[in-house]
């Protein structure tokens, strides 16, 4: 309870930091939906066949401002160079008065707390107008944020419609709020960066801070990547803590993103055989059959 209260007040000073900061700093949560699937309908059949799953990434600013970055199983996995591929587009698009961003996500390791995910915001602020960046993990079991209010929105907007294509998600997304609905992107599998390429490049110390101690990358509550520090990785284990301590990687090599995939990622084969029932059975119309 007591980190809990702790990580409100950290969110109440971000929040009046970006009232007095004249609109420079975006505070933000992410959080990956649960999967959506395709095709999706009232039809029983529906329900024992295997079928395609879209992945739906949510940015959600104190501003009202919402993202929806969705990618098919086929163009990506759920991984920590999907998940820092979308961080980026979504930092590269802010506008150039914006030069300090917060975000806010659960301590997923997997996806959000881990080294791929360090080493793309390190790029970030080097190439990006954002001069500072900063991530914050919530304790696990409050974890609650701005943006899984997104994807429930997005559940019920889509209760009484049918999907069968990745276009039917997007126009449900787009339709999820009235008044600025969610602005929404799809990605393809040659938009995702090799993030793990990027951490050998970047983050060439990962065990060791400044002080001599053995860094647990597990107990990290907070990271801070400044452009006026290349080559620092600033972190806290608690966000009581008053000072941040460092990880010293020494100068920043010029480095260029790699792509992840080269191709589209196959599905299984019981898979395919359910979606072509499906086509033959006109549960999914003719329409959609070249899909």
């Amino acid at each position: 309870m007591k980190q809990k209260l702790v990580a409100q007040d950290e969110k109440k000073k971000d929040r009046e930091k970006m009232t007095n900061s004249s609109g420079t700093t975006i505070t933000a949560t992410f959080d990956l939906q649960s999967v959506l699937q395709l095709p999706s309908g009232s039809a029983s059949l529906l329900y024992y066949k295997r079928k395609l799953i879209l992945h739906n990434c949510t940015v959600y600013e104190d501003s009202k401002r919402a993202f929806c970055f969705v990618w098919l199983e086929t163009d990506g996995r759920r991984g920590s160079s999907e998940i820092g591929t979308i961080l980026y587009c979504y930092l590269s698009g802010l506008p150039a008065t914006v030069k300090e961003v917060i975000l806010y996500s659960d301590s997923c390791t997997g996806q959000n707390r881990n080294q791929c995910i360090t080493a793309v915001l390190l790029h970030a602020v080097q190439v990006l107008h954002i001069d500072v960046i900063e991530l914050k993990f919530l304790v696990p079991g409050h974890t609650q944020m701005e943006c899984d209010s997104m994807h429930s929105a997005i559940e019920h907007a889509q209760r009484y419609q049918k999907t069968y294509v990745p276009n039917d998600w997007l126009n449900v997304m787009k339709s999820a709020r009235r008044r600025h609905p969610y602005q929404t992107e799809q990605l393809s599998f040659g938009d995702f960066y090799n993030l793990r390429a990027l951490a050998k490049d970047l983050l060439s110390n990962r065990k060791t801070n400044s002080s001599g101690k053995s860094v647990n990358w597990m107990e990290i509550r907070c990271i801070r990547v400044s452009k006026a520090s290349p080559g620092v990785v600033f972190y806290k284990t608690d966000f009581s803590e008053p000072e941040y301590s460092r990880i010293e990687q020494g100068p920043c090599p010029s480095t260029v993103l790699q792509p992840l995939y080269e191709t589209q990622l196959p599905f299984s084969k019981l898979k395919k055989q359910d979606l072509l029932s499906l086509c033959s059975s006109c549960v999914i119309p003719s329409l959609y059959h070249d899909f």
